[in-house]
């Protein structure tokens, strides 16, 4: 399931882009995700991967991310991947696909976050069982997502 918000900002493609292509700085957006840190010897580009940690409540947790859409200034995205003992158990696919895409408008930019939630229904069980503070995921997605684009727009602006 794909969920998307839009958001207009005023500011430049170019400017917004600045912002959501450092990935080390989503931690300062996402009220989910407090920090990203890029790989050893990762340079920010396609193919690049990194680490999201990510916490609710007193959980926490990590995941490993590959950029696989690097398109200045128009889109960044990334997949997420298990680490540790999660993935051992559910395996390596990606489990979600994170993005934001930058269109020009006449008043600056239009910001899109896109989450492509891919988990198979096992790994999703588990999830809940984990996060016992998210009663529904999507929602939750829905609303970090408008808190990730109203605090990039505050950046940006």
């Amino acid at each position: 399931m794909t969920q998307t918000i839009t958001r207009e900002i005023a500011a430049t493609p170019d400017a917004v882009w600045a912002v959501v292509s450092d990935i080390t700085r989503i931690g300062e957006w996402s009220p989910e995700c407090y920090r990203c840190e890029w790989d050893a010897d990762q340079e920010p580009g396609l193919g690049a991967t990194f680490t999201g940690y990510n916490h609710v409540g007193e959980k926490e947790w990590s995941n490993q991310c590959t950029i696989v859409d690097w398109t200045a200034p128009q889109q960044v995205s990334w997949e997420v991947r298990l680490t540790g003992r999660t993935r051992e158990i559910f395996g390596g696919d990606a489990v979600t696909r994170w993005g934001f895409k930058i269109e020009a408008t006449s008043g600056g930019s239009l910001l899109t976050q896109t989450a492509d939630d891919m988990r198979p229904e096992k790994l999703k069980a588990a999830g809940d069982a984990f996060l016992t503070e998210i009663p529904d995921r999507s929602i939750r997605n829905i609303e970090t997502m408008q808190a990730t684009v109203a605090a990039i727009a505050a950046v940006c602006e």
